[in-house]
């Protein structure tokens, strides 16, 4: 009881503090008129921990939380200022636009000044990671694994799984499975035999900072063995490919999001291998001091870069 009870004291003025924080960034006036937003999430809502700032869950609710933007669910007879399409799957079960135009209509009502958030982002299976890769990179992420020679990573076309291995090819047509997806072996094994991840953030724009992820070779697919440090967007990518990483994400519908960026050591090109629109974080390998920072600056870019057009 008493645990439960410090924990909840803890978790209030963390919330203090880190709203101050952000206020005293954003502007007191433009931080105390998010209450104005009116904010929709549709189908499903951001579910919601006891303790969000102190255990893992969606970077959004967080977000939200230190904003103090309270969430509605969706009704055809209200308006809203921003509508999220809020589907925690690789691919979308239902059309959000469509389906909310269609509801108002039939409702007899239009949709007055409303934004939606991420309602085109609708397909981020790997296979549209390797298309979008081709077009905006030029270099292929996916190869055909019968007549590929070398290592080739081979993993699930969904999202989370966490299922890659690596294999040999060529191999025989009657092994290779159509839900799954076979991608380059890209090198991104540094000095101290690590894997490394770069954690790239998008909100209406590439954000100035990333999250490194480094794990131990064995353990280069399992992102619950990482360490975690924050670095500057401009430390390890060019401007050039700053701009093609935030066409990627334009291309592919987003507002919103998170993807994983390997850098390959041999070539120097950079692959975009996962994209997640209801991204789970901070990442694993933070403190909670570290943590705190972390959603301090998202929930500032949140508020610049998403929500702020609204309350000007």
């Amino acid at each position: 009881m008493k645990v439960a009870i410090r924990s909840s004291i803890k978790h209030k003025w963390t919330t203090l503090k880190l709203r101050y924080k952000v206020a005293r960034t954003v502007g007191f006036k433009e931080f105390l008129s998010l209450k104005k937003i009116s904010f929709c999430s549709f189908p499903d809502t951001p579910k919601t921990h006891r303790f969000p700032l102190l255990e893992n869950g969606y970077a959004l609710e967080k977000i939200l939380h230190i904003c103090n933007i309270k969430v509605m669910s969706f009704s055809p007879w209200k308006q809203y200022d921003y509508i999220l399409n809020w589907q925690d799957s690789t691919t979308d079960f239902v059309d959000t636009r469509k389906y909310i135009l269609h509801a108002y209509s039939h409702s007899g009502r239009s949709l007055i000044s409303t934004t939606f958030i991420n309602a085109e982002a609708n397909d981020i299976t790997k296979k549209k990671m390797a298309e979008l890769n081709k077009e905006v990179f030029g270099y292929d992420l996916d190869i055909d694994p019968t007549v590929y020679e070398g290592k080739v990573v081979k993993k699930s076309d969904f999202n989370g799984l966490h299922d890659g291995e690596i294999i040999d090819c060529p191999i025989d047509v009657n092994q290779v499975k159509s839900d799954f997806v076979y991608n380059v072996c890209i090198n991104n094994i540094d000095n101290q035999n690590q894997a490394t991840d770069f954690r790239v953030i998008f909100m209406n724009d590439v954000l100035d900072f990333f999250y490194e992820k480094k794990r131990p070779i064995q353990s280069r697919f399992d992102t619950h063995k990482s360490t975690t440090t924050v670095r500057n967007i401009s430390d390890e990518f060019t401007r050039d490919e700053i701009d093609k990483i935030r066409l990627f994400c334009k291309r592919l519908g987003a507002n919103h999001g998170e993807m994983d960026i390997l850098r390959d050591r041999d070539s120097n090109k950079i692959f975009i291998v996962d994209f997640a629109k209801t991204p789970f974080g901070p990442l694993h390998g933070f403190n909670n001091f570290q943590r705190n920072i972390a959603i301090e600056k998202l929930a500032v870019n949140f508020i610049n870069k998403i929500i702020i057009k609204k309350i000007s």
